[in-house]
């Protein structure tokens, strides 16, 4: 009966977490910013780093795919296309490898401290999300007008994706820092995950290359919640058109993949200690 009711606390979710989580609201905010800065002091740069290297990034996937490979022919705008794809892939990725490295670089913070750990996985993503759209915003500056790319009205809709999106990315490197405390191995394991995950995705390729395959392929290219979050941020920085499918379905990967890995962190970070 004992390990019955202990299984049942360790479960729930204790209460007043979230307010908890929000008094420290400032805390997440400083250490967010503080890695930003610190990862780049000693560069003569410093933080432009962060909209160069997935410019450059960039560069390298549009004169090897779009030049050398034609797959600037799918696409007239294939430059603006590939860099959305980027950059939204980054933001996603990033925040997952942040999150696994703040749990796991934070053992003395985490056993000697009392606090939500779930400030981590937040501090993560907020520090790629500003990444994400510092680099966007040479978006418009630097590749939209090569493309003939101008903002319309579709740039009001720019929040909704970028919020699912948010949501998404945040229970998934909830997700991964509640993997990597007991498995350690999980570091070297999502940077090959979510490089797979990027050639999967329609980022260095358009969907007419796919016209001809089996069904089940093109069902599963669609069905992957990149594939949605993408077409969405598509039609509001490119004006695309618009598909509500693209939209339910984002919704629906956001709400599920936020719960579960938010729960799951929850659930299992008074365990973490043990670990570290």
């Amino acid at each position: 009966m004992a390990t019955r009711t202990a299984d049942t606390r360790r479960v729930s979710i204790p209460r007043g977490y979230f307010r908890a989580l929000w008094e420290r609201r400032w805390f997440i905010r400083e250490l967010a910013f503080g890695n930003i800065m610190g990862k780049h002091a000693t560069d003569m740069l410093g933080v432009l780093w962060w909209v160069l290297n997935p410019l450059m990034m960039t560069g390298v996937y549009f004169l090897v795919f779009g030049v050398i490979l034609g797959g600037r022919r799918g696409d007239p705008a294939f430059l603006a296309y590939l860099l959305v794809g980027v950059f939204a892939m980054r933001y996603m990725s990033g925040t997952m490898v942040g999150s696994a490295k703040m749990i796991t670089g934070g053992g003395k913070l985490i056993t000697t401290i009392a606090f939500p750990r779930m400030v981590l996985p937040l501090a993560a993503m907020i520090e790629d999300a500003t990444a994400f759209l510092a680099a966007l915003g040479s978006f418009y500056f630097l590749v939209a007008p090569i493309n003939s790319i101008w903002p319309t009205w579709w740039l009001l809709f720019f929040p909704v994706p970028f919020l699912l999106h948010s949501m998404f990315v945040l229970g998934m490197g909830a997700l991964t820092a509640r993997l990597v405390v007991p498995i350690r191995d999980i570091r070297n394991v999502v940077p090959h995950l979510t490089r797979m995950w990027f050639y999967l995705t329609p980022i260095l390729w358009t969907l007419d290359r796919i016209e001809g395959a089996a069904t089940w392929i093109q069902v599963m290219v669609k069905a992957n919640p990149m594939f949605s979050f993408l077409s969405l941020y598509r039609t509001a920085l490119m004006s695309r058109p618009f598909e509500p499918v693209y939209l339910a379905t984002s919704a629906a990967w956001a709400v599920v993949i936020l719960v579960f890995g938010v729960w799951t962190f929850i659930r299992h970070e008074g365990s973490m200690a043990r670990y570290l």
